[in-house]
Parts: C-alpha cells; sequence; structure tokens
C-alpha cells in the first residue's frame, strides 16, 4: 500500500480552478501552433569534449573558447550545461534571462562552428476540451464500454512493476484514489516499506540518478511566466498538480481500481510515474515546456518505465532534440501515445505525427469521432475522450473532454498489455497488436479505430464465460455437490500443448476433475469443460470464490506461455433479481442499483433482459424483482413478461419497476395493464422535472427529497412520465406539492401483490447533491416496507426544503446551443443570471424570480457568439456562485 506524505501548499481559489481546468483550443480553428518560450535554446555540439557537461554556470565564465565565452558574457547567460544525461551527451541547455529575443540568440550561436543545430524551448497547449470494480462512480465512466475495459479486466488486472509515465502538469499525488498507484522510487525509499514519507527525504541522490530524493518522480519545471498561485519552479521532488489536468490524465490512465472508491482507470494496478514537466501561464492556457518533457522523458528511460503518456502537443514539428528524446525512448523498448490534438483538423500535430509515437484520435459515445478531434492518416487509433469522468485536484472528480483524456486511457490499456504480453515481445509487437485489435469505425482519419482492451489482452488461451447449476437450480448451493462449467475459446492465432488445471485456495472448495488436455489450437477454437464442486457453508449465505484457471502451453511464435486467470464461482443465491433492461443507454446502470443495495445490506444479482431466453425459469426462488429500464423508450414489458411478474407477484414476490418512459409505452401498447396491475392512469409523458419528493405523512417517502441530474447519478433522465394513483394504489412521489394529482410513483398492495411504480430511474438519484436523499435511502425504504432486515440504522433525513442557495453545474457541456442549469433557492426570490467571456466582458444577462426549491433555467446564447469558455455568475439578493462552459460552434 503506497501512502505519499510529501508537504505540499495548495493555494487554488476556486474560480481560478474553473478556468484552468476548462481552457483549451476551440474546435473549428487551425491547428494550435507551438509556442516558444522564452529564456532558453537548446543546441548540439559536434562531440562532447568541446563543452564538457557543467562546463559553464554562474560565475564560472570559462569554457575555454574565448569568443564563446565574451559571448556568453553579452547575453548575461545564465546557465550552460547538459540536461539531459548521457544518453544524449551531446545536447546543452543554455539559459538566459527572459526579455532577451530568442530568435537573436539563435541566429548567434549557429555561427559558432562547434554548434551543429539549435532550436527554442517550445511548449504545446493541454488538449483539453473536455472488471466489475467496487469503485462506486464506474457507472459514470461510459468509457469503458466503449473500450471493453471489463472484458480486458478479466484477463489481467495490471503489475505494479509496469510504470505509466504521466509527462503533464503534475498530479495530486496524494488523491485517495491515486496514492495506491502513485509509483515509489525504490532507490530513494530509504525502509523499504513502498511508501514514501518525510523520513525517507535525507537530501541525499541515494540511487545516484542525479535527482535527490526523487521519491515519487520529479518536478522539472523552471519558468517566470504562471498564473498567480502556480510553483514556477525551480526543479524539485514536488510534482504537484496546481491545474488539474495531470491529475485527471492519471485517474484516466490508472486510478486506483476495486478500492471501493471513486473511479475505475483501464491501467487498474499499474503505477504512475508523476514527471511535472506542464504549467499554466497568466493567459490560462496550459502548456507542457519541451525541455522539461525531454528531460522527463530521459528520466524515464533511467527509471525503467514502460509506457509514456503525453496529452500535449502542436503543429509544426518536433525540435531536433525532443525528436532525439522520442527516438531514444523507443530504442529503449518504452511504448510513447501522445494526443492527436483539439483542432478538428487533418493538420499533423506533434509529437502525436511522430511515426514513433501512438498517435491517438478522441471518440464520443456514439463511437463516432468527436467533433474537436483532429484526425488523419498519421492518426494511430481512436479513443473516448469526450466527457470522461476521472479524479480532479483537492480528492475531488469530475469531467473533462480532449484528446488528451484518449491519450491516456491507451496508455493505461497499452500498460495493460505490457503486464501480459510475452517477454520476447518488443514494444513494437504491442503496438502491431493494439493496432490490429481495435474496432474499425466509419469515420476517416480515426487510424484503426477503436481501442479495446478485451480483444487486445487475449493473448493466450482463455475463459470468455461461466455457469453454475445444481439438479435443475442455476445455482451452487452450500453443502450439495454442483457443477462449475466454464467455456474456453482462442481469440486468434493459435498455440500448441495447451492445458488447463484449475485451484482454488479456500479451504471450504472441493474440486473434481479439475485438469484438461486441450492440445493443438487455431484462431476460434473452444470449448465446454464442467466439474463438480462442493462448497461448505461459511459465514455468508451468498458469495463469490476465485478459482484460478491455468492455461500453459506454446504461443503461435513458439513462446512458452503460462497464463492465470481469475474465474468467479458465485455460490448460494441472492434474494433480489436486478432485471437491467435498458436500451443501449451509457454506462451501466446495474452498477448504480447494487452499489446502494450493498450499502443497505442486501444481496442481489443481475441479468440483462436481452440475455434471458425463459424469463420464467429465470426469476424462481428470488423474493423481490427490480426492473430498471435506464434509457429504454419502447418495448420494455412485452405480454409475456408481464404474465411472468403476476405469478410471481402471487407466490408473494415483490416487484419494483423504475424507469422514465415505461408508463407511456405501456399506455400505447398494453394500456390494459395500467387499469388491472398498476392501477394508474397516464397523464403527461414529459413531466419537464428533475426533482421528486416524497409525499408528507406517507410511511414510505415522508421526507425524501430527490434530484435526478448530476454526476452523483446516472443523468439519464430525459424523459419522466406524469402518472396518477386509482382507488387501491398509494401515491409516492410528487414533482410538486401544489399538484398533488402529478404523480412521480405508487404502490399497489393487492392480495399477494406488493409493486412499488416509479416513473423515473432511481440509478439517477443524484447522491452528491447537499441536502437531498439518496438512492440507498429511497431503496432502504422499500426493502423495509417489503418486510426486509436492511441492517441499516434509522438515519432518514428529513428534508422539507432546501438550506442553502446552490448552483448546479451546467450542462450540456459543452455545448453548442442551449446551456443549462438548476438554482436552489432556500426561499422564494430574485435570481440574476450573467454570462461572461474569458476577459469578463458580458455576453448576456437576465433576471427571473424564483420559487423556494430547484429552478430549472435554460439560457439560449447569442448567434453571434464566438467558439470558448464561457462563465455564469449567478447570484441572488445576498450570495453568488460562479459556473463554467464550453461552448463550441
Amino acid at each position: 500500500m503506497i501512502r505519499c506524505q510529501l508537504r505540499k501548499m495548495v493555494l487554488i481559489p476556486v474560480l481560478l480552478t474553473f478556468i484552468i481546468l476548462s481552457v483549451s483550443a476551440p474546435a473549428g480553428l487551425l491547428a494550435a501552433p507551438r509556442i516558444t518560450l522564452p529564456g532558453s535554446v537548446i543546441f548540439q555540439i559536434e562531440s562532447p569534449e568541446y563543452l564538457p557537461q557543467d562546463a559553464w554556470e554562474g560565475d564560472n565564465l570559462s569554457t575555454g573558447i574565448l569568443e564563446f565565452d565574451s559571448w556568453l558574457v553579452e547575453i548575461e547567460a545564465g546557465s550552460l550545461r547538459n540536461e539531459f544525461g548521457s544518453l544524449l551527451p551531446d545536447l546543452r541547455v543554455l539559459r538566459f534571462p527572459e526579455d532577451r529575443s530568442v530568435e537573436s540568440v539563435l541566429q548567434e550561436i549557429r555561427r559558432f562552428p562547434f554548434v551543429m543545430q539549435a532550436d527554442a524551448n517550445y511548449a504545446y497547449p493541454y488538449f483539453e476540451l473536455t472488471k466489475t470494480p467496487s469503485d462506486p462512480e464506474l457507472p459514470a465512466q461510459w468509457h469503458h464500454e466503449a473500450i471493453n475495459s471489463f472484458r480486458g479486466w478479466a484477463l489481467s488486472q495490471g503489475d505494479e512493476e509496469v510504470v505509466i509515465a504521466i509527462v503533464d502538469s503534475g498530479v495530486d499525488y496524494d488523491h485517495p484514489d491515486l496514492v495506491e498507484n502513485v509509483w515509489v522510487n525504490p532507490g530513494e525509499d530509504l525502509n523499504g516499506d513502498g511508501v514514501w514519507e518525510l523520513s525517507d527525504e535525507d537530501g541525499i541522490d541515494n540511487d545516484d540518478n542525479g535527482y535527490i530524493d526523487d521519491g515519487i518522480g520529479w518536478d522539472f519545471v523552471t519558468t517566470t511566466q504562471v498564473f498567480p498561485g502556480e510553483d514556477p519552479g525551480p526543479p524539485d521532488n514536488d510534482p504537484d498538480d496546481f491545474s488539474g489536468h495531470g491529475t485527471h490524465c492519471s485517474g484516466d490512465a490508472s486510478a486506483s481500481t476495486d478500492n471501493g472508491i471513486g473511479v475505475a482507470g483501464p491501467g487498474w494496478g499499474c503505477k504512475i510515474g508523476v514527471l511535472r514537466a506542464g504549467w499554466t501561464p497568466p493567459d490560462g492556457m496550459g502548456v507542457v515546456g519541451l525541455l522539461e518533457a525531454t528531460s522527463a522523458i530521459m528520466y524515464s528511460i533511467e527509471m525503467g518505465f514502460d509506457v509514456i503518456s503525453m496529452s500535449f502537443g502542436g503543429s509544426g514539428g518536433d525540435p531536433f532534440y525532443f525528436e532525439q528524446a522520442i527516438q531514444e525512448a523507443y530504442n529503449a523498448g518504452l511504448i510513447l501515445v501522445a494526443a492527436a490534438g483539439n483542432d478538428g483538423n487533418s493538420v499533423p500535430n506533434y509529437p502525436a505525427a511522430n511515426p514513433l509515437v501512438v498517435a491517438v484520435a478522441a471518440t464520443n459515445s456514439d463511437d463516432e469521432l468527436a467533433d474537436f478531434s483532429s484526425y488523419g492518416e498519421w492518426v494511430t487509433v481512436s479513443a473516448p475522450g469526450n466527457a470522461i469522468y476521472s479524479t480532479t485536484n483537492a480528492g475531488g472528480y469530475g469531467q473533462m473532454s480532449g484528446t488528451s483524456m484518449a491519450t491516456p486511457i491507451t496508455a493505461g490499456v497499452v500498460a495493460q498489455a505490457m503486464s501480459l504480453a510475452p517477454a520476447a515481445w518488443s514494444n513494437q509487437d504491442i503496438i502491431n497488436r493494439l493496432v490490429a485489435t481495435a474496432r474499425p469505425i466509419s469515420d476517416p482519419g480515426s487510424g484503426s479505430g477503436i481501442i479495446n482492451m478485451g480483444d487486445l489482452l487475449d493473448m493466450y488461451v482463455s475463459v470468455d464465460s461461466v455457469w453454475t447449476y445444481t439438479g435443475e437450480t442455476p445455482h451452487i448451493i452450500h453443502g450439495e455437490t454442483g457443477t462449475f462449467g466454464m467455456r474456453w475459446q482462442k481469440f486468434d492465432q493459435g498455440g500448441m500443448d495447451v492445458s488447463l488445471k484449475l485451484y482454488c485456495d479456500e479451504p471450504r472448495v472441493t474440486l473434481g476433475a479439475d485438469s484438461l488436455w486441450i492440445g493443438p489450437v487455431v484462431q476460434g477454437d473452444n470449448g465446454e469443460f464442467e466439474i463438480q464442486v462442493t462448497v461448505a457453508p461459511g459465514e455468508e449465505e451468498v458469495e463469490t470464490i476465485e478459482v484460478i484457471a491455468r492455461f500453459r502451453g506454446e504461443d503461435f511464435f513458439s513462446n512458452e506461455f503460462d497464463f492465470q486467470q481469475i474465474l468467479p464461482l458465485r455460490v448460494g443465491q441472492a434474494p433480489v433479481l436486478l432485471i437491467d433492461d435498458d436500451q443501449g443507454g451509457e454506462g451501466r446502470i446495474d452498477t448504480w442499483y447494487l452499489q446502494s443495495l450493498q450499502e443497505i445490506g442486501v444481496s442481489a444479482e443481475v441479468a440483462k433482459r436481452d440475455e434471458i431466453s425463459v424469463l420464467a425459469d429465470f426469476v424462481e426462488g428470488y423474493q423481490a424483482i427490480i426492473y430498471a429500464s435506464g434509457s429504454r423508450v419502447s418495448n420494455h414489458l412485452t405480454g409475456d413478461d408481464l404474465a411472468v411478474f403476476v405469478e410471481f407477484l402471487d407466490n408473494g414476490g415483490k416487484l419494483l419497476l423504475s424507469g422514465q418512459n415505461i408508463a407511456q409505452d405501456l399506455a400505447v401498447n398494453n394500456p390494459a395493464v395500467l387499469d388491472t396491475l398498476f392501477h394508474i392512469d397516464f397523464i403527461e409523458e414529459h413531466a419537464n422535472q428533475l426533482v421528486v419528493r416524497g409525499i408528507d405523512g406517507q410511511p414510505l417517502t415522508d421526507g425524501l427529497y430527490l434530484f435526478l441530474a448530476g454526476e452523483g447519478g446516472a443523468w439519464n433522465q430525459d424523459n419522466i412520465d406524469v402518472i396518477e394513483a386509482q382507488d387501491i394504489a398509494e401515491p409516492l412521489f410528487l414533482f410538486n406539492a401544489d399538484f398533488p394529482e402529478r404523480q412521480a410513483g405508487v404502490r399497489v398492495q393487492e392480495g399477494a401483490r406488493d409493486i412499488v411504480f416509479c416513473t423515473f430511474g432511481i440509478e439517477a438519484i443524484n447522491d452528491d447533491w447537499a441536502g437531498a436523499s439518496t438512492r440507498a435511502e429511497v431503496l432502504d425504504r422499500i426493502f423495509v416496507a417489503w418486510g426486509f432486515e436492511t441492517g441499516v440504522a434509522d438515519k432518514r433525513q428529513i428534508v422539507s426544503q432546501p438550506d442553502a442557495f446552490r448552483v448546479a453545474p451546467t450542462w450540456p457541456n459543452p455545448t453548442n446551443g442551449a446551456v443549462q442549469t438548476s438554482i436552489t433557492l432556500p426561499l422564494p426570490g430574485r435570481i440574476e443570471v450573467v454570462v461572461f467571456d474569458m476577459l469578463g466582458r458580458e455576453v448576456n444577462r437576465f433576471e427571473i424570480m424564483g420559487n423556494s426549491g430547484i429552478n430549472r433555467i435554460a439560457l439560449d446564447l447569442p448567434e453571434n457568439l464566438g467558439s470558448g469558455m464561457y462563465f455564469l455568475r449567478v447570484s441572488n439578493e445576498s450570495q453568488v456562485q460562479h459556473r463554467r462552459f464550453l461552448y463550441l460552434k
């Protein structure tokens, strides 16, 4: 367990954070040019003997070349030395006052005969527009479905020996969802406990790499042009992040995964090397200095890192010294990954366009190139880059968009491949497989398509599905002998002398014939293997036990392999079945329910509706069923499905229906069931509300207050039905207490039947909205009413009205039309909304009278508004809050 305890000082005003996290080059412009940084040039000499390392610094003016020494005095040079190490021995960095012209220094230095070539220190702008593991925010990360992470994680969960260098603005290395995965330098970890702490800092370069106390990486930045509050240098061992760009990229690549908090990263257990080479100048546009990035690359080589993630770039080509660093890294076996750019055109961006670099374009949730993404024949692959939810500074989480996000996602996937690949494979072998296994899309210039971690990692023979049964029951029952089955398969290429052996370390588990000889295999081969298994009772009625499948053999290239895969052996039957009937919605809605059910101590199993062939056989033995429709708009429940549910209810089962459009769809396709089963009238197809309230005095919902938008939930509600209870149905939820006939939920108790019907998706409840109720609270109320023992103390929060002025984040963001937000008022009053551009100029203004509670507003933007970053200032009589959004024409 890594615990980073470096001292750091945070000086980040909230408003500045908004600015820094969101600035980028707008789409539709020419490729962003590289930026010439003042105060330094890099030149190459014929031989290192001409200028020995550190030949000149401070008051020492003697290089032994009289004319050159005189010129150094003339330009008031500050230092002249090799800053890149022994692998680039003939490069020198000359530093001088920043008010001196870089171009004039270059012209003058090129006249000395021992200077072969010279160039400026350039910077590129950040490209930023913005298994199943136990991480609670995983449902907000749509991109894991897109890149087949869940299959990939089933094959590999990373290797802590594999390190991804994040060459960026630094990292919030104490972030609770990153700290476990931050690389710790073993050469500086004095007590060898894998923890970087203050007692390890002794002021000595213990590993003799030229960097003192570089416990978790290095800060290479030296500049005077920084945004107020950011560290300008000199270089040191504290690579903290000011802007949040590098922190987001680190989570994109390899956030600590399956740790019960926050988000998941494709790299899972791979480590993050923190290398700060970027900063934010006073104009707010984040940059990475190529001198600093060159040093970071050389550090990565020396420290034995494996992957380098570079979320920066620009047009015009790389300077020679940066190209040489890339060549050295590639020659050393590293894989370099870089952002294609956010210019929305085909102009090559560097370093991505360097043929030794994996160039990554960005896609959206529809598997199309994002509007902002650069593209072209020089692009290698594509990866999700729009509205990516990941780690942010100060231990937070948030969305960003850009090829800046697609790049570290790809780097994390590449790191997984390096964790698993045969030792004989080169970096180019892995790149070739990354390209070959990508999922093609129709957009030209998207490379070979969207990266596919599942296919990439399926290098050997693996198990792609498992099943269990005891007699006619589809479960393993404690104390009885059942069957554990699996299907092995060969995804591509071929192999020889393949065998399979199963192991289990749990002493309560007895496996039958646990070995299988498979022999030679070719691409597409598969087969089934079933064994007898007995599991003695333990403390849990329902549990999942790990079984190791060990495949041995030779691959297509006669390399021996020994691949181990974790298989889940599920024992016992949970009392609740969750049927996920989402229709291609973004993310996995089942996870939102499972996490909340776990919180209240209720076990559940999940089935996708389209994977159930005979529903009647599937529901047997459960006490309750949750049917969740997510984003589905039609064909929710067939007549056969309803018949199965009626029989289930008549036998004492409980049913929770949750989802928008269910009532509307039934009103069209099966209207009679609204009267006979659910006892409701369908009133309206669109409530135009994202807030629902419990009913005063209603035992099940009294005091509940639900906000159905924002990143604390699935954020998938756009068409919530309005219903009205008939005769025996009890109203549960209202949109507005002044209109009690407009309802959002009912309960029907009729004979043995007990149904709760919500016209909204419970997955959308925003758990992060201050003062509002949570999914766990709602589910706890329902299951307690059904007689379940949830083991949760009565901690229900009575929310009669909001207690503070709050402004929700804007959505959609980015936008190319109207921008929306929700404003919460504790009491009715005047609201003023003003829109400003980056220069503080007023763009639009309006006032409304707001009601107590949540007021949703949609702001139409002027037609002549240019692409860029804008800010909302929202105020009432006594308070002001700011929100930002990106407008793209």
